[in-house]
C-alpha cells in the first residue's frame, strides 16, 4: 500500500481487511471464531482493515464475537498496531 499515490481515492483501491478480526475462540468450536489467527499476525499477513466488536466491562474495552469474550482488551489491539 506504501505504492499508492496520496491522490489515490478510496473507490480506486482495495484494502486488505477481515471480518470479525479479534474473534479467534470459540464455545466448543461451533461459535465465536472467524479468524484462525490474532490481529498480530493478521497484520503481519499484509491485513490494512480490521473490524473489531467491543464490549465495555467496567472501565475497560473487551474484543468480542457476539456473546463469545475474545480474551483480549483493546489497549492490546491498539498496542499491536503501533508495533
Amino acid at each position: 500500500m506504501s505504492e499508492l499515490p496520496d491522490d489515490a481515492y478510496v473507490a480506486q483501491v482495495s484494502i486488505p481487511g477481515t471480518h470479525d478480526s479479534g474473534a479467534v475462540h470459540s464455545i466448543a468450536d461451533v461459535s465465536g471464531a472467524c479468524q484462525s489467527v490474532g490481529i498480530a499476525e493478521q497484520l503481519k499477513m499484509g491485513v490494512r482493515f480490521l473490524d473489531i466488536r467491543l464490549q465495555q466491562v467496567e472501565d475497560e474495552l473487551y474484543v468480542v464475537h457476539s456473546f463469545v469474550d475474545q480474551a483480549t482488551r483493546f489497549d492490546t489491539v491498539v498496542s499491536e498496531l503501533a508495533n
